[in-house]
């Protein structure tokens, strides 16, 4: 199937077409470089390994809730106002993305990278953040209530007085009585 064809499945909202494509051919290299994806719903879309380009692509108010992205690189990508809701972003590659008014409530992100991403006003309410890595990234307006911080590296992130007196629960750590 052609670049353009698996564009206008995606745009069209085949998700379960486009799916099957990847389960046909598990091996088959998609790049995407260059499309707008802005507003587009991938809800239920699934990656198969790597083997697909995202750099730089506007999906700004994207929509992935459920989606399986583990692995995905988001790098340098507008995913301003996107819903990651419930997703399955395991070692996901999100350095320098653009994650304004993001959603990631519920969403597994273990293992995900946000390296200076801009994430002003994200919501990782409930979210799975385990070894998740925040290196230099403003934390300050991000939700991140119920999440769970395990071993996640937090150096060089600005945070909040309110999320540093939270660290102790977000990491996991049990203190002695």
């Amino acid at each position: 199937m052609t670049k353009d064809a698996l564009i206008e499945l995606l745009k069209s909202g085949k998700i379960d077409e486009f799916n099957q494509f990847r389960r046909d051919n598990p091996n088959a290299e998609i790049d995407f470089s260059g499309v707008d994806f802005s507003g587009v719903d991938f809800s239920g879309f699934f990656l198969l390994q790597s083997l697909v380009n995202f750099k730089g692509i506007n999906f700004r108010s994207a929509i992935f809730r459920g989606a399986d992205l583990q692995k995905a690189s988001f790098r340098d990508c507008n995913l301003q106002n996107a819903d990651f809701s419930g997703a399955y972003l395991e070692s996901a590659y999100f350095v320098n993305a653009i994650l304004i008014v993001a959603n990631f409530r519920g969403a597994r992100c273990n293992l995900a990278n946000f390296a200076g991403a801009k994430l002003d006003d994200a919501n990782f309410k409930g979210a799975e953040l385990r070894k998740a890595v925040f290196a230099s990234v403003n934390l300050q307006c991000v939700e991140l209530s119920g999440a769970e911080l395990f071993q996640a590296s937090l150096e060089g992130a600005k945070m909040s007085k309110q999320q540093i007196a939270m660290l102790p629960e977000l990491l996991g750590i049990v203190e002695d009585k």
